[in-house]
């Protein structure tokens, strides 16, 4: 006879923030009774209303208003995630937003993440003067242009993860360029929806030496720049990203050309399908290098809308298993869906 399952018990405090959550009309009533009440109130506390606000069927419901998500914020505040409540962000004044944030966590603020906020630079401007700790900063499809990329190289010395991804980037050649030329040392930059000239992403690798994680369009032509006029030394990318939007590889391609070296950190692989077969296709031996890359573990290949190659897949995998440096690789994945372990793929 199997063991009785143990039914886990919601502690104290999980009851008291849903309690708070499921009542609407608490939250008018408390800011009514005072407007710094939650002050006094641990962080992680906090952090668990907003939690559970922000989950989809609250925020259908509780129609927050910018005083009530105000309210939340207070001097202990270190982490701010208002992406979930983009679907009302039209109706709350963005300035009770950010003078709460310049007002209440200025020294505590590490990270903010505002993904679908249209965040006017004024505004950010006024939360970067005041907020000088800011280590994670999410914009991504919020229409950021040049003009929040001079306030964040200006007022964020301390940034090191900034997402600004969009559909049609803002962002020009002359805001790429002052991302690579600014005073922070970012360690994980997402930059899409815009493809980039060669030269000004070798600037960012040369410029931003901490990044391990980037995001961008033409990265492999990039590499192939840097081992050719900059350097073979490694780079610190741990988390190697190549999109087929904007890549430039075809048969006058140097097939001689060995980026492994500058990839020695890399440990995990993301690559779309298309592009991937493209490399087999001029360099079948090395793929330009990417065969030899000993600390990798961790592969995902994202199969692209109308691919021709997902029928050559089974083959795919075979030979990607036979590199001598992908022998360490312990999970592959399909971004369609298919995960597997290695054992299943011999």
């Amino acid at each position: 006879m199997p063991p009785p399952l143990l039914k886990t018990v919601p502690s104290l405090q999980q009851i008291i923030v849903k309690k708070i959550v499921q009542c609407k009309a608490v939250f008018g009533k408390l800011y009514q009774l005072e407007e710094d009440l939650f002050e006094p109130v641990p962080s992680e506390i906090v952090d668990s209303i907003l939690e559970e606000l922000s989950c989809p069927s609250c925020v259908e419901s509780s129609k927050l208003t910018a005083n009530e998500i105000c309210m939340l914020i207070t001097s202990s505040t270190s982490r701010l995630d208002l992406s979930k409540f983009r679907a009302f962000r039209n109706q709350i004044d963005h300035s009770f937003i950010c003078d709460a944030l310049g007002t209440r966590c200025a020294d505590s603020l590490l990270e903010l993440k505002l993904c679908r906020w249209i965040l006017p630079a004024s505004s950010l401007a006024f939360i970067t003067l005041l907020c000088r700790q800011i280590r994670v900063l999410d914009l991504s499809f919020g229409r950021v242009t040049d003009d929040h990329i001079e306030i964040l190289a200006q007022s964020c010395l301390h940034l090191k993860k900034l997402n600004v991804q969009d559909e049609e980037q803002k962002i020009s050649p002359a805001g790429l360029r002052k991302i690579a030329d600014a005073k922070f040392q970012l360690e994980s930059l997402i930059i899409t929806g815009r493809t980039y000239d060669v030269n000004d992403i070798v600037r960012l690798l040369v410029n931003q030496k901490r990044l391990t994680h980037l995001r961008i369009a033409n990265l492999i032509s990039a590499l192939f720049e840097y081992v050719k006029n900059v350097s073979t030394d490694a780079l610190t990318l741990s988390h190697l990203i190549l999109l087929e939007v904007g890549s430039r590889v075809n048969k006058y391609q140097d097939a001689s050309l060995d980026i492994s070296p500058i990839l020695a950190n890399v440990t995990a692989l993301e690559i779309d399908l298309t592009l991937f077969s493209n490399l087999l296709k001029f360099d079948p031996k090395d793929v330009f290098g990417l065969s030899k890359l000993t600390s990798l573990r961790d592969l995902k290949i994202r199969e692209t809308i109308g691919s021709k190659e997902r029928q050559n897949l089974v083959k795919l995998w075979n030979r990607i298993l036979s590199f001598p440096g992908f022998h360490n690789i312990t999970f592959l994945q399909l971004e369609s869906g298919l995960c597997f372990s290695k054992k299943q793929c011999s």
